[in-house]
Parts: structure tokens; sequence; C-alpha cells
């Protein structure tokens, strides 16, 4: 009895031990998935997808979050975060969209990419409406941008753009 007391016991104890580390696993990303909020970084990036996908197409909002939720594998609230700061810049654009067409050194406003007017849209909302970002930090997320998802090119461009504006502004200050 003891060789198949022991046996049982071995088997219960890695039934609860196997048991015990998956509830773990599962609890542990269930958390990190409700509690943990985007970096900035990959936040301003799914905003930037999500502005240009709505270029393309006509999804309504819980399309959008699911294949947000989907394709960036995060949680249903960091999707609706983004998506909501995407209605927010739309509610925007007609202050936006003038000061990007002002500042385009080569190209008129209809002639802009949608990666590269999409990547102006948000980077001069954050510059415009959001206080906590210095206007620097945001040319700079605005390049970063422009290198992960477009061209060497296209980067220069942005650049430009956003170089422009900041020194309207500048000067407009003074």
């Amino acid at each position: 009895m003891d060789v198949k007391g022991s046996s049982r016991e071995i088997k219960i104890i890695s039934n609860i031990y196997w048991k015990s580390n998956f509830c773990a696993m599962i609890m542990r990303n269930y958390k990190l998935s409700l509690i943990m909020n985007l970096p900035p970084q990959k936040f301003r990036e799914i905003v930037f997808q999500i502005l240009y996908a709505f270029d393309f197409t006509d999804l309504i909002e819980d399309e959008i979050l699911e294949m947000v939720m989907k394709l960036c594998k995060i949680s249903k609230k960091n999707a609706k975060a983004c998506y909501e700061k995407c209605l927010i810049i739309f509610e925007k654009l007609q202050e936006i969209d003038p000061i990007i067409a002002g500042s385009s050194p080569s190209y008129e406003f209809q002639r802009i990419s949608s990666v590269e007017k999409n990547i102006l849209r948000l980077t001069l909302f954050e510059m415009l409406f959001d206080e906590d970002m210095p206007e620097k930090v945001c040319i700079s997320e605005g390049i970063r941008l422009a290198k992960k998802f477009s061209t060497t090119e296209s980067t220069a461009f942005v650049n430009a753009v956003l170089d422009n504006i900041y020194k309207t502004r500048l000067a407009v200050a003074h």
C-alpha cells in the first residue's frame, strides 16, 4: 500500500502543482492585459495605424477594436483608448490639415501620401493639444514613425514639414 499510496500522492501533488502554475500563468497574463498600459511609443504607433486604416476602410468601431486587439496583441481597454484618441484627432482635422497644407514645402495637401499625412496629423495634434509633450519630442516621435512605417524620402518630407511648423510656431510666439 505504501507504493500505491505514494504514487497516488505524487500524482495529486503533480496535478496540483501543474494546475496552480497554469492558473497562475493565466491570471498573470489576464492581469497584465487588464492592468498594463501601453508604452507611449506603442500607443502612438497603434493610433497611427488606426488613422491610416480609416483612409481605406469603412469599418465600424467593434471591427476596428477586434482587428487592433488581434494584430497588435493588446487589451480591449488599450485598443479603445487608441481608437478614442483617433476620434479626438478627427475632430481637430479642420484645424490640423490647413497647417499641414501650409507647411508642405513641395506638395499640395492632396498629393501627400496617406502614411505621411496621418503621421503629420498625429504629430501636429500632439504638438498643438498635448500640453504634457514638448514639441521637440513630438517632432522626434513623428520622425520615428516615418522611419518605421515609410521610406527614407518620406522621413525627410515629414521632418521638413514638422520643422517648418515648429519654426513658424516659434516665430509667432516671439
